[in-house]
Order: C-alpha cells, then structure tokens, then sequence
C-alpha cells in the first residue's frame, strides 16, 4: 500500500458539474423492527410514514445485515444495510446493495477482514459508508488512513461530529467525501407518545426515556442532486459526491435550500433561494479560507 500524499495539481475537483436538477431530501442509516437487536423499534411502514411527514423524498433502512426492499407508493425506498454484529461496533452502510456481504467476524474484525469486506460491498456497486467513526470501538479514522475503496465516512453523526478528523483525511489526500446520518433506533419520545402504540410498547419506551435513551430523528440527512431515483443514477452522485451534508439544531427548523453550486475555474459558485448567516470556506489544516456575512 503507497503512502497518502496531499493533493496536487492544476485542476480543482468539483462534485458539483451537474446542479441543474433537483435537491432530493435522502435519509439514510435507519433502523427498524426487523434485525431484532432492539425491542419494540418501530416498523419499517411506520419510519416511512413519519419521514414522508418531514417531506423526506428518499429513504433507506439500513437494518443489520437485511437489506431493504419494500417501496411506498409515496416514497422512494432505497436499498441498503449495515455491515457489522451491535457487539462488534465496527460497522459500515452499503447503500444501494442488491446482495449482502455476511459478517464473517463478529467478535474480531482487523483492519485485514474490513478491507476484504469493503472489496465485496464494491464489487456489488454499492456506496460504502464507514459508521459513527467517533462511537468507541468503531472503526477510527487511524483505521480508515488504511483502507481502500470507502466512498465516505459519517462525520455528522447521533454518537458525535467528527468534523476535524475529516478534514485531516482531506489534508493527507484522501479522497473521502463525508455524509450526514440520525442512525435512528428509536424516534423521539415526544413522537412516541402520540403514536398509537400497544401499552406494552408505551411502558417500554417510556422506562428508556428515563435513562435518557430518546432516540433522534430528522435532523441528519442529504441533499442529493439527481435528476432520477433510479437506483444507478442514485449511487452515480452519491460516488461522485454530489450532495450536502445537512445538520439541523432542532427539527423544528426550516431545511436549508440550494439553487446552484458549481465551480467555474478559480471561482465557486453559491446560490441560495434564502437569506443565509454565514459561508464558511475551510481549507487545509482547518484554516478559515473565507467567510461571508
């Protein structure tokens, strides 16, 4: 394996060529009633129906080791899974897998036994993303210096942001885009009060909410730039990395909106339907390259 290098050269890298369609609300890495680590989860039709509230266009349930399948009339379904036993935290996303790679180490994964894994998720054409790399026992960015052929890692995540330690991957010339994920167990307790559960489920939820273990939801997700839902043209800008990464406070708030990003030679281009705060442009090292008020 060669040495990461920075990144050199005479052209700049935009993911961003193609932004004349439309930004699809894509939520990702979502956990239902079926891999059965977790009683009383809610159902697959029940995450559908609460995300189609949010006006979620695409969403996929990423159970362990069961690859989604079901489609809403309303809602696109999208296909994938979540590499990786719960007592083994080392866990990966293969988004848009038609076929399923097992864990073959649920007790010890090496670094060995992950890139062999990932070899198999990309050979299915599926878009790999590492999980929750700040979660104790998952697979570090120390590991992910190591490998190969990983799309992209969940730096906005329930478990912690790890904003920084991307930004040194891209410092050391690894091209690595990052996502933004709720890694939804449970919904809110507040959404669990009114839905119209069995009591049994009522006073289960309600002892976890007591030891704090509300889950979260709507407020991690993508913004896809796509012109189909079709399961290539998905993962065609899910690879090319065109998308953004979107981290509300609270669910409350409005969703950001985007018109246009693109770069033109030595210029990038932004153009918001809104009033915004704040840009930030960072560049190597973390430094501020610019900011507008």
């Amino acid at each position: 394996m060669t040495k990461n290098s920075p990144f050199k050269g005479n052209r700049i890298y935009s993911p961003y060529s193609e932004t004349k369609h439309r930004w699809l609300k894509m939520a990702f890495h979502l956990h239902s009633d079926r891999d059965g680590f977790s009683p009383f989860r809610s159902s697959p039709e029940e995450i559908q129906e609460k995300y189609l509230e949010k006006k979620y266009d695409l969403i996929s349930i990423t159970d362990y080791l069961k690859i989604s399948g079901t489609e809403s009339k309303d809602l696109k379904y999208f296909p994938g899974y979540e590499w990786g036993r719960d007592f083994n935290r080392k866990h990966i996303l293969a988004l848009g897998a038609e076929s399923l790679i097992r864990d073959f180490f649920p007790l010890y994964a090496s670094k060995e036994n992950i890139q062999w894994t990932i070899d198999q998720m990309q050979k299915s054409g599926a878009f790999i993303v590492i999980s929750h790399p700040g979660l104790e026992g998952s697979i570090s960015y120390k590991i992910l210096e190591r490998l190969q052929g990983v799309d992209a890692v969940e730096v906005f995540s329930t478990y912690g942001d790890t904003f920084e330690n991307w930004i040194r991957l891209l410092d050391q010339g690894i091209p690595m885009f990052a996502t933004s994920g709720d890694d939804l167990h449970y919904f809110p307790g507040e959404l669990i009060r009114a839905m119209k559960l069995p009591l049994y489920q009522r006073i289960f939820h309600e002892l976890t909410f007591l030891d704090q273990n509300e889950g979260e939801a709507f407020v991690r997700y993508i913004l896809l730039n796509t012109h189909s839902t079709e399961r290539d043209e998905i993962i065609r800008n899910l690879k090319k990395g065109n998308y953004v990464s979107v981290i509300k406070i609270a669910d409350y708030m409005e969703d950001p909106k985007i018109t246009e990003l693109k770069l033109t030679k030595d210029r990038i281009f932004a153009e918001f339907p809104d009033k915004f705060l704040k840009i930030v442009f960072i560049g190597k090292m973390e430094k501020f390259s610019k900011k507008i008020n």
